[in-house]
């Protein structure tokens, strides 16, 4: 979704639920599927492997995102993971389809990041402008943030695990 302020939303909405199940008044009936871990042709290869108390990073949402792209290009996203990209996919770019590849690879760590998925679908007019660059400043910013929590919390994960087994 864009709002006008080139700020892009994106919801997802596989683990949503009704508030009622049944409304008898009007007759409408909740069958929904996959009701407690939402769509599993979304799910990357690595979000089958792991057990419950796993963290799954982002690299699982950006081959989700990669997956949708797939089923909007008239594909099946659940046979992604098999290296099959059906439907229409042929038609569109080559950047477009370089892009969704990318973002499905079966490896988590060769997957872009949700930051340069972003960067790379930006309209390119939009690039030059000096809201642009500012705005990609704080990001860059964030991206340094985040790397950096990421290591801190990789290194008292390793020294809990470390005193634990001591």
């Amino acid at each position: 979704m864009e709002d006008g302020t080139y700020t892009f939303k994106l919801a997802d909405f596989g683990l949503a639920r009704p508030l009622f199940r049944d409304r008898p008044n009007t007759g409408e009936e909740f069958r929904g599927t996959n009701d407690d871990d939402g769509d599993r042709r979304y799910l990357s290869p690595e979000a089958f492997a792991i057990s419950e108390f796993s963290q799954q990073k982002g690299e699982a949402d950006v081959y989700a995102l990669g997956a949708s792209c797939v089923e909007l290009m008239g594909g099946d996203p659940s046979l992604v993971r098999n290296g099959c990209y059906t439907g229409n996919f042929h038609i569109y770019s080559a950047e477009l389809q370089n892009l969704v590849q990318w973002m499905t690879r079966l490896d988590p760590q060769e997957r872009p990041d949700a930051f340069m998925v972003a960067l790379l679908t930006v309209d390119p007019a939009l690039k030059s402008t000096k809201g642009f660059a500012r705005r990609m400043a704080a990001i860059e910013g964030l991206r340094a943030s985040v790397a950096e929590l990421e290591k801190k919390v990789a290194e008292a994960n390793t020294t809990e695990k470390e005193e634990g087994g001591a």
